[in-house]
């Protein structure tokens, strides 16, 4: 039967997931990159609580260094589906950090436009 399968997966992924902000959390080391490549905050979804405002003020801005870089992936950002989570990631990251750029590409095997936000420590020239 595949549902009991799936909620096994979805139980250790939920598992590695609060290990790894656990972690985070924990380690008293600053970095100049962090890259933010999980699924999208959809609800229900595991990753949910990478997203959050609070997340971002608690966890990761003191984890990154004075010229520290964060960047994520944010979803689709077409004309049409943009507003999914690519707009949602972005404003948070604004509520949280002074310098904020989205950024986009055409994925061809997604057959949409993929964005992505970066944290800088300084504006861009």
């Amino acid at each position: 039967m595949i549902l009991p399968r799936l909620l096994l997966l979805n139980f250790k992924a939920l598992i590695e997931i609060v290990r790894l902000r656990a972690e985070l959390e924990s380690s008293d080391e600053r970095f100049d990159v962090i890259v933010g490549d999980i699924a999208d905050p959809v609800e229900r979804g595991l990753c949910y609580q990478f997203y959050t405002k609070s997340f971002y003020e608690l966890v990761l801005k003191p984890k990154l260094s004075h010229k520290g870089v964060f960047v994520t992936q944010a979803g689709p950002a077409g004309v049409l589906t943009h507003t999914e989570v690519f707009s949602s990631i972005y404003n948070t990251l604004r509520q949280v950090f002074k310098y904020v750029v989205p950024y986009t590409a055409h994925i061809l095997s997604f057959a949409n436009t993929w964005g992505c936000v970066m944290v800088l420590p300084t504006s861009l020239p």
